[in-house]
């Protein structure tokens, strides 16, 4: 299914907003655990980190055509939203979270590139 621009642009703004609610709710350290499986560890605040960026950056990039600016202005907007945390109760400004924002905004913009370079 193919959706217009107009309906990506739609898409991403929601969720830029949901994102900016989100993080200033309270929810203290509900997901700073670390989950364990064999001998694999990760803190799931983490993943989520990584797949909330992800995909804001697979957003992005069908909104907007992938480049520089975008992922400029969205860099901006993770340093703000980690920023804005500093002030809101049972919340921290955790400079490794922002290190999974990056990831995931390349990794989901990467793949769009990528797929709008190859697959026609």
């Amino acid at each position: 299914m193919k959706f217009s621009t107009k309906t990506y642009r739609l898409l991403f703004w929601l969720l830029i907003l949901s994102f900016i609610v989100v993080s200033s709710i309270p929810i203290g350290g509900k997901f700073n655990r670390t989950i364990s499986l064999d001998e694999f560890d990760f803190r799931l605040d983490y993943l989520l980190h990584f797949i909330a960026y992800f995909v804001i950056g697979i957003s992005a990039a069908l909104a907007y055509r992938p480049n520089w600016k975008v992922l400029l202005l969205l860099i901006i907007f993770a340093i703000a939203e980690e920023g804005h945390q500093y002030w809101i109760p049972s919340r921290t400004l955790n400079p490794v979270d922002f290190m999974y924002d990056i990831i995931g905004l390349f990794s989901g913009i990467g793949l769009i590139y990528l797929r709008k370079r190859f697959i026609p």
